[in-house]
């Protein structure tokens, strides 16, 4: 179980810990040669972002360290959302069609994994308490290490807006304008299990 409050956030990395799955990034990989770890990060740095490798009966996230905080954070909950919903690995297609190798896509897998990943990186339950302490998007991307982004869109999926006007209409005028500051604190999970609250969703 993740024995946090409503209102702390979850770093990728505390989760991916939890789930004992190694993180890395090209460079951290044994005996990847510099010359490919450095065509991926820069040569190829737009055409991936993460993906899930098991290894050996464990799991390995290989992500994007040139992209931006925030963009890692969603690309490793993407990928522990991949495991989480026991996703069938992709295939790596040799070549054929094309001339070099690809891999298989499968779009109901991915649409599940970038909804959950949302879900884990910044919960319905989570924003509401931020908002109702009238954070806005910045001040709540900083504090879930999210981006302006995902804010955005965490708040038009969940259908937030009409059960947050009926709890601060009442009590608006009481509120002071800047609102509240939040102090960010370093999180621990209470055991290595996990249990999804619906209310994440």
């Amino acid at each position: 179980m993740v024995g946090l409050p409503e209102i702390a956030p979850l770093p990728a990395r505390v989760l991916a810990e939890a789930m004992r799955v190694a993180v890395l990034g090209p460079r951290d990989i044994p005996g990847l040669p510099e010359a490919v770890a450095t065509q991926l990060l820069f040569e190829f740095e737009k055409n991936w972002s993460g993906v899930l490798i098991p290894v050996n009966g464990e799991n390995v996230i290989v992500h994007n360290t040139n992209h931006l905080p925030e963009r890692q954070e969603s690309n490793i909950m993407h990928e522990l959302a991949h495991l989480l919903c026991k996703h069938k690995p992709a295939r790596i297609v040799p070549p054929g069609r094309f001339p070099w190798a690809s891999r298989s896509y499968d779009c109901e897998q991915e649409e599940q994994a970038a909804w959950l990943g949302g879900c884990l990186q910044l919960p319905r339950c989570a924003l509401l308490a931020a908002l109702k302490r009238r954070l806005n998007n910045p001040a709540i991307a900083e504090f879930f290490g999210a981006s302006v982004e995902m804010v955005r869109f965490r708040r038009n999926m969940t259908g937030i807006e009409p059960e947050l006007a009926r709890l601060t209409g009442a009590t608006a005028s009481m509120v002071e304008s800047t609102g509240p500051k939040l102090r960010r604190k370093g999180s621990k999970l209470a055991a290595t299990g996990l249990i999804l609250q619906p209310e994440l969703f």
